[in-house]
């Protein structure tokens, strides 16, 4: 019996205990549920909205967090994602407007509503912009013709023909450091420029005078028996190197070889048009070398690939109606 009821009064106070036990940690435990859910919630709070991000720095520059992610709108919500994607695009752009521009992108130095195919002034270029657009292999193109103005600051270099053009061409505002005999391995060493009692080269001269803003050539005819067209092409690009040593801001004008009439083409063994052409065609590649100016006078003076028996009294020099010709051509074809 005593055992029974001790058995009883265990099992009574062990269920008694458990009871109150239970209401005990019951509440406890809701609490710690409530803290910790509270304490995830502010964290996650802190992560994605309290948490300012440090600004972006692009070469030492540093940008707000408003200049490369996009404003949030009530309309439209950026996720983390979408930010980065948005950066990334915009750098894309940055590419296309340097490399390949885009349909929709425009480089500033690029003017709108001009066709492809249209040729654009070269008088608002700088001359390294001008270098980099001109073909020098080209002649110098047809202009609006200038007057004799333009040739003011200009010297014409050259042989007898450019002699008997300053005698007939009535341009008496130029100068010209012409002779008879001159050819392109002599004009470095030869004193033909007067300056006082004494003559002086043509380089020479070049340094005496700075003002020269244009430099017209003309060598070849008397070059025509020389067996070697290296030699000629290398004095010749000799000369043009002095001078922009000289000048570097002069604008040089290579003038062609003019042909000669058909009587002296068959008559003569030296005086060959097949070689001035070929001369010619070196002379252009020199051009486009040196980045210096063709000028195909020759095609004004060609009939049927000789010069006109008309032009010239001994079929070589220009008469007065012939060079004035050539004055028309140069007014015409000229580079701001």
């Amino acid at each position: 019996m005593s055992a029974a009821v001790s058995r009883h009064s265990r099992k009574t106070m062990s269920a008694t205990v458990s009871r109150h036990s239970r209401k005990t940690i019951l509440p406890y435990r809701f609490f710690l549920f409530l803290f910790g859910c509270a304490a995830i919630t502010a964290i996650c709070s802190f992560a994605f909205n309290g948490h300012e991000q440090p600004p972006y720095q692009d070469n030492g520059v540093s940008l707000q967090k408003s200049e490369y992610i996009p404003q949030e709108t009530n309309a439209e919500k950026t996720s983390p994602t979408d930010r980065i994607f948005f950066f990334e695009e915009n750098e894309k752009d940055d590419i296309d407007a340097v490399g390949n521009a885009s349909e929709n992108t425009q480089h500033p130095d690029i003017p709108t509503g001009v066709p492809d195919d249209t040729e654009l002034p070269l008088g608002n270029l700088s001359p390294d912009d001008i270098n980099a657009v001109y073909d020098y292999s080209q002649p110098v193109a047809k202009s609006t013709a200038v007057t004799n103005d333009y040739f003011t600051d200009a010297v014409f270099i050259g042989n007898s023909r450019t002699d008997g053009f300053f005698m007939f061409s009535g341009l008496s505002n130029s100068t010209a450091y012409a002779y008879t005999g001159l050819t392109v391995d002599n004009v470095l060493t030869e004193n033909i420029v007067p300056n006082g009692n004494n003559k002086i080269t043509v380089i020479d001269a070049m340094k005496n005078n700075r003002n020269w803003n244009k430099v017209y050539l003309m060598f070849g005819i008397n070059e025509l028996g020389w067996e070697s067209n290296r030699y000629f092409i290398r004095c010749y690009g000799e000369i043009i190197d002095e001078l922009l040593a000289i000048h570097p801001e002069a604008t040089i004008y290579v003038q062609s070889i003019l042909p000669v009439s058909y009587k002296i083409d068959a008559r003569k063994s030296v005086y060959k048009n097949s070689k001035i052409d070929e001369y010619n065609t070196l002379l252009r590649e020199m051009c486009d070398e040196k980045q210096v100016y063709y000028l195909n006078i020759a095609e004004d003076m060609n009939e049927n690939g000789y010069l006109p028996e008309e032009a010239s009294s001994d079929g070589v020099h220009l008469n007065r109606t012939y060079c004035g010709v050539w004055l028309d051509y140069l007014k015409s074809h000229t580079v701001s």
